[in-house]
């Protein structure tokens, strides 16, 4: 229940915070691309750093990890060149999407919870493609790289 009640927390906290301060993910990278302006890139940057620093500080506490392997004992767990390849183009993939549309996922639940029309197309896609994914590519994936 604990565990429960800490995501809900965090969840709204997160979601407050990146509605509030209009934060994207994909314009970064495309403002980069399109006008070398580099200002959009602290984003991504500050993320990743404050998710790596709130890693190692959940595990300095004793709290519980998921663990998020890029590359799953199914596959080995080693990452071969297979596997970053794999791994990579999934990224690429995500990442062109995410600029066709206008929006990572994240900024897509954010324009949905605004009370915007179209992300909502996206979300359907996105949440049918999760259990599609895990249920036909995800096996095909594991039996292509065995």
């Amino acid at each position: 229940m604990t565990a429960a009640l800490a995501t809900l927390i965090m969840g709204i906290l997160i979601g407050y915070l990146g509605q509030r301060s209009r934060l994207r993910f994909v314009s970064g990278y495309r403002n980069l691309v399109l006008t070398g302006d580099k200002q959009a890139l602290l984003v991504p940057i500050g993320t990743l750093l404050g998710a790596v620093a709130g890693y190692y500080l959940c595990s300095a506490v004793g709290g519980a990890l998921p663990e998020f392997l890029i590359f799953p004992e199914e596959i080995g767990g080693n990452p071969t060149l297979e596997n970053i390849l794999v791994a990579a183009s999934c990224a690429i993939t995500l990442g062109w999407i995410g600029t066709g549309v206008g929006g990572c996922p994240y900024r897509m639940h954010v324009l949905a919870a605004e009370g915007k029309g179209s992300p909502w197309y996206y979300l359907l896609g996105f949440y049918v493609g999760i259990p599609f994914f895990n249920q036909f590519i995800g096996p095909l994936l594991v039996s292509l790289s065995s």
